[in-house]
C-alpha cells in the first residue's frame, strides 16, 4: 500500500511538471508560425490619461456583502437611503425616518469583548456586543449579562426588530440597514434570549471556523504544495528541514488553536455547543409550564458556559435533551478530524535534528491533505496519465490555470469544508525542476468540494435548530427592541491606490480637494457635539462624555481593529464639541480595564481595488459614568450627534471638475466658474431638485396623498405659487439660502 501510494504521488507530480513545461513551450513555440509582418503599427500619436485617486464609501446593503455595493450613472440624485449603499465620498444617516438613530438613548452597558494572552482587547461577540446590567429587587446590580441583541430599524412599525427572524427585508424596503440598535427585548422571556442568541452565537462561530480556515489555507496551502512538489521531484531521497517543519506546525495552530488565538476546529466546536444550547431551549425540546424541562435547558445552559467546556463534555453531561439525529453524526465527525489534527501535531512535535525524510513527512502530510484524494483541473490525480488525461489536462491549464481540489476524505482541510462549506485559495508553487527546466513562483488555486448529503454538516445543524422553533410563538416571539444601549454603523470602503492605510480623519477637510471652499463638498472631520440637559455643570458634561466609547471592529470575526473614547470637550455657547481619540485596551488584575493613549490616526491596511468592510460601535461605558454624572430630573442627560471623517495615507490626486473645485460661497461664485447653489431638503412625497441656483426659480411636485406644509428658505416662511398638479413653484427672488419642503400624508 506505502508504495502504490507513493507511485500515485510521483505519476502526479511529474504529471504536473509535464504539463507545465508543455504549456510554456506551447505559447513560446506557437509564434515561429508567424511572419515578421503580422503587427503594423500607428506611431507617435501623444495621448494624457487624467489620474484619478479615490478613496470611497458606502453603507453595507441589506446582504451585508461589499459585492453588492455598485456605481453607476444618477447614483447622485437617488433617495439618499439608495445613495448610501453606492460608492462615493458620503453616507447621510441624519434621516431618522429611515434609520431611526434619533430615537435611541445609551444606557450604561460593558463592552462584550475577549482579550488575548497578552491581555490586550482581542474580539468583541458579534451575536451579543453589550453585556448589559440585571438589577436586584435591592435595586443592586446583580450581574452583568451578554443578551442584547442586534436590530434593524422596521420604518413601517417605528421600532427596532433584532435580526434576523422579525424583521422583514424583503417587503419593508425602507428598513434601515447598514445601521444596527444594540439593546435588549424586554417583552422576550429568558428561554427566548437564550435560543435567539444561541442560535446567533452558532451561525457566527461556525462564519468564524471557514473565515478562519480559509485564511489558513491562504497562508499555508502553499507549503503543503512545496512539500508533496518537492518530493515529487527528489522520489523518496527527498529531505525536508526545520523550516518546512515549521510551517506545517503553523497549519495546526491555525487549525487547533493557540494562547493567542482561536483555531478553526475549535471554532467548529462553539458552533455545535452554541446549537445544542438553541436547541435545549427549543420549542422541539420543552415547554415552558413545565418546570422540568426548564431546568434541563438551564442544565445545558451550565454544561456550555462552564470554564473549560468541549463538546464532549457537554454531550456527556446531557441531561433531559435528547438531540437530533443532524447533531449526533456531525459530532462524530468532529471527534475524528479534531483527532487526525491531534495526531499531525504529535507527529511534528516528536521530529527533531534538523533534516528529515519523506517517511518521516508523509503520515502528517496524509493527515492534513491528501494527494491521493486530490483532483488536478477534475482528474483524478491516479488517472492524470491514462487515455486524453493527460491531453485535456493541458487543455484545461492552458485555458484557466492550475487548479488542485480537495475533495470529502482528502484530509483535514477537506473535513472542514465539510463542517462548514467549501473555500478557496490562491498559491504559490515555489520551484519545480523538470528536464532540466526550472519553473519558479507558479500560481495556482487550492479549493475544496464537499460530497456530503444532504448538506454541509453545520448548515444541517443550523437548520435542524431553525426547524425547532422559538419556544413560544406569536407576538412574544416578535418583540421590538424596547432598551437601547448603543448602536453600530456598518461601512465598506475601497481604494485605487496601492500600500495605504485607513485612517481617522481628525480635522474637517474637503472630502475630494485639499486647497477647496466648496460648502457641498467640505466635511467635518470626527467628533461628537452634544447639548446638554439643564442643571448639568461643565464637569458633570465633560466625564459623561467621556464615558462615550467607539470599538472599530470586522463585522466578519469580530476582531477588534481599534478603540476610541471622546478627548476632553470644549464649550461653545450651549454646544460641547470632542474630538475622537484612539486607546489600546487591556484587562490587569481582577479584570480592570485600563485605556491607554495610541498615538496616530492609522485604522488598518487597504489592499488596492478590494473592498473592506469595517463596523463602528458606540456606547456609554458603565464603567466610566457614575450617578453623580447625570441629569436627576431629565430621562435624557445629552443629545448629540456623532461625525466620523476618513482619510487615506496615500497621496490621492482626483481629476479636476470646475463646478466642485471652483470654491464657492454664498456671497457670490468663487470667479465666475459656477452658479451659487442651495441645499434643498425632499422629503418622501416631494419630486425635486437636491440642488437649487441662487437667484432662479425652483420647482418641485406633492405626490397624491400627500398636503404641503411649511417651506423656509434660510430661516424665513416662505409661500410657493401653486401651478396645478401638485405643482408648486418657489419664485427666485425668494431663492437666498437653504430650502426645507414639509409635507404631511393623508394617511398619516
Amino acid at each position: 500500500m506505502s508504495k502504490r501510494q507513493r507511485d500515485m504521488k510521483t505519476k502526479l507530480m511529474a504529471a504536473i511538471c509535464m504539463l507545465l513545461v508543455s504549456s510554456i513551450m506551447m505559447v513560446s513555440t506557437t509564434y515561429a508560425w508567424f511572419t515578421l509582418s503580422t503587427a503594423p503599427e500607428v506611431k507617435g500619436i501623444s495621448t494624457a490619461v487624467g489620474a484619478n485617486g479615490n478613496l470611497e464609501i458606502a453603507l453595507l446593503p441589506k446582504d451585508g456583502q461589499t459585492a453588492s455595493i455598485s456605481t453607476a450613472v444618477g447614483d447622485s440624485i437617488k433617495a439618499v437611503k439608495e445613495k448610501n449603499i453606492t460608492w462615493g465620498n458620503l453616507v447621510d444617516l441624519s434621516d431618522g425616518s429611515i434609520y431611526g438613530l434619533d430615537g435611541i438613548t445609551l444606557y450604561p452597558a460593558a463592552l462584550n469583548g475577549s482579550f488575548n494572552a497578552e491581555k490586550k482587547l482581542q474580539s468583541v461577540v458579534a451575536e451579543s456586543l453589550l453585556m448589559t446590567p440585571n438589577y436586584g429587587g435591592d435595586g443592586r446590580v446583580a450581574a452583568l449579562v451578554a443578551n442584547t441583541s442586534n436590530g434593524y430599524y422596521d420604518s413601517a412599525r417605528k421600532d427596532f426588530y433584532p435580526i434576523p427572524a422579525t424583521l422583514d427585508l424583503t417587503n419593508n424596503p425602507d428598513a434601515g440597514y447598514g445601521v444596527r440598535a444594540i439593546g435588549t427585548a424586554s417583552g422576550m422571556t429568558a428561554r427566548q434570549l437564550a435560543y435567539r442568541n444561541a442560535r446567533a452565537a452558532g451561525n457566527t462561530a461556525a462564519a468564524q471556523a471557514k473565515d478562519t480556515a480559509s485564511t489558513s489555507l491562504n497562508n499555508n496551502g502553499s507549503t503543503l504544495a512545496n512539500v508533496a512538489i518537492k518530493y515529487g521531484t527528489s522520489g523518496a531521497s527527498a529531505t525536508f528541514d526545520d523550516g518546512d517543519v515549521a510551517a506545517m506546525k503553523a497549519i495546526v495552530d491555525d487549525l487547533l488553536g493557540t494562547d493567542t488565538k482561536t483555531g478553526a476546529l475549535e471554532y467548529i466546536e462553539t458552533a455545535y455547543m452554541q446549537y445544542i444550547l438553541a436547541y435545549s431551549a427549543s420549542a422541539a425540546v420543552n415547554d415552558l409550564d413545565q418546570d422540568e424541562n426548564v431546568q434541563a435547558w438551564k442544565g445545558v445552559q451550565g454544561l456550555v458556559e462552564a470554564d473549560g467546556a468541549t463538546l464532549s463534555s457537554v454531550v456527556e453531561g446531557l441531561s433531559g435533551v435528547s438531540l437530533p439525529g443532524e447533531i449526533d453524526s456531525c459530532i462524530t465527525k468532529l471527534t475524528t478530524t479534531k483527532a487526525n489534527v491531534v495526531q499531525a501535531s504529535g507527529l511534528l512535535n516528536a521530529l527533531s535534528g534538523g533534516s528529515y525524510t519523506w517517511e518521516n513527512i508523509r503520515p502528517i502530510l496524509l493527515l492534513l491533505a491528501d494527494p491521493d484524494a486530490m483532483t488536478v483541473n477534475g482528474i483524478k490525480a491516479g488517472e492524470i496519465k491514462q487515455g486524453d488525461n493527460m491531453s485535456a489536462l493541458v487543455n484545461s491549464v492552458a485555458a484557466g490555470g492550475l487548479k488542485v481540489t480537495m475533495s470529502t476524505n482528502g484530509g483535514v482541510y477537506a473535513d472542514i469544508a465539510d463542517h462548514c462549506g467549501d473555500y478557496t485559495a490562491s498559491i504559490i508553487i515555489e520551484e519545480v525542476t523538470y528536464n532540466g527546466l526550472t519553473l519558479k513562483n507558479m500560481t495556482a488555486r487550492m479549493e475544496t468540494k464537499t460530497t456530503v448529503t444532504p448538506a454541509v454538516y453545520l448548515t444541517a445543524t443550523g437548520t435542524a435548530v431553525e426547524n425547532a422553533k422559538a419556544p413560544a410563538s406569536g407576538d412574544n416571539a416578535n418583540q421590538p427592541i424596547t432598551d437601547m444601549f448603543g448602536y453600530v454603523i456598518d461601512l465598506a470602503f475601497r481604494t485605487n491606490a496601492s500600500g495605504s492605510n485607513l485612517l481617522l480623519q481628525q480635522e474637517a477637510v474637503d472630502r475630494i480637494y485639499s486647497d477647496n471652499a466648496n460648502e457641498e463638498t467640505m466635511g467635518s472631520g470626527s467628533n461628537m457635539t452634544f447639548t446638554a440637559a439643564g442643571g448639568l455643570t461643565d464637569a458633570q458634561v465633560g466625564e459623561l462624555m467621556g464615558a462615550i466609547r467607539l470599538v472599530f471592529f470586522d463585522p466578519g470575526n469580530g476582531t477588534v481593529i481599534k478603540c476610541a473614547k471622546l478627548a476632553t470637550p470644549t464649550k461653545n455657547g450651549d454646544e460641547w464639541k470632542s474630538n475622537i481619540e484612539f486607546v489600546a485596551v487591556t484587562q490587569g488584575e481582577n479584570n480592570v480595564i485600563t485605556e491607554t493613549a495610541v498615538d496616530g490616526n492609522e485604522l488598518m491596511a487597504l489592499n488596492q481595488n478590494e473592498a473592506h468592510r469595517l463596523s463602528v460601535l458606540v456606547y456609554l461605558d458603565g464603567n466610566k459614568v457614575g450617578n453623580e454624572d447625570v441629569a436627576a430630573q431629565a430621562a435624557t442627560s445629552l443629545i448629540g450627534k456623532l461625525n466620523l471623517q476618513f482619510a487615506s495615507s496615500a497621496t490621492l490626486v482626483p481629476m479636476d471638475y470646475a463646478q466642485l473645485h471652483t470654491p464657492q460661497t454664498a456671497g457670490g461664485t468663487g470667479g465666475g466658474a459656477a452658479t451659487t447653489e442651495y441645499n434643498v431638503t425632499v422629503p418622501t412625497g416631494v419630486t425635486g431638485s437636491a440642488k437649487a441656483a441662487a437667484n432662479t426659480d425652483y420647482t418641485f411636485t406633492v405626490a397624491d396623498g400627500y398636503t404641503l406644509g411649511t417651506v423656509t428658505v434660510g430661516s424665513t416662511p416662505v409661500t410657493p405659487t401653486e401651478g396645478g398638479n401638485g405643482a408648486y413653484t418657489i419664485p427666485a427672488a425668494s431663492v437666498t439660502g437653504d430650502i426645507v419642503i414639509n409635507v404631511t400624508s393623508s394617511g398619516g
